[in-house]
């Protein structure tokens, strides 16, 4: 297939036939047959070559693992991803990873690492099971804050309108009206 055709040692292709090969491999991509992986010096690669902008835009938005990165270039894809429209959250369990979780929209330090000073959650279990309990309670405490919003301004409607209905009435309240 297309991999072991990228993937074979040492053989010399032209130019025309790397351009097919890449066609190809776009095609197979975003028809989801195949997953794409990257390590850090390639995306860094990718990066600084502006020719290659079309699949370094392919890697953002269909790439299924990023690895072998150093913390700056953990950030540095954490920015692509968010540049490119996404939402991005980052699960990391060391010091190596705080760039990249305090930069990500979610952060999530999972252990008890340097990077739960880093992160705006964490969690002491070792594994990504918090992640869906973690969309489940933000949800329920955007909620909450929402409706107490809504109280609060309720609140001051009713009083400021209680307020203008006594001083059109030439009143006035006493102390402990307010109680």
């Amino acid at each position: 297939g297309i991999i072991e055709e990228f993937a074979s040692p040492k053989r010399e292709a032209d130019e025309k036939e790397c351009f097919e090969l890449t066609k190809e491999l776009i095609s197979s991509v975003e028809q989801g047959e195949i997953s794409l992986a990257i390590t850090g010096e390639a995306m860094s690669l990718l990066r600084e070559d502006e020719s290659q902008k079309e699949i370094m835009d392919l890697f953002l938005k269909k790439g299924t693992v990023f690895a072998r990165m150093s913390p700056m270039e953990k950030g540095r894809v954490i920015e692509d991803l968010i540049h490119a429209g996404k939402i991005v959250g980052m699960c990391g369990d060391g010091a190596n990873d705080c760039t990249a979780l305090t930069r990500a929209h979610v952060g999530i330090s999972i252990g008890n690492g340097e990077a739960s000073l880093a992160a705006p959650f964490s969690t002491p279990c070792k594994d990504t099971s918090c992640v869906l309990t973690l969309l489940k309670e933000g949800r329920a405490a955007l909620s909450t804050s929402i409706q107490c919003f809504k109280y609060m301004a309720l609140y001051a409607v009713i009083q400021t309108t209680s307020m203008i209905i006594i001083y059109n009435r030439r009143s006035n309240l006493t102390e402990w009206s307010f109680n």
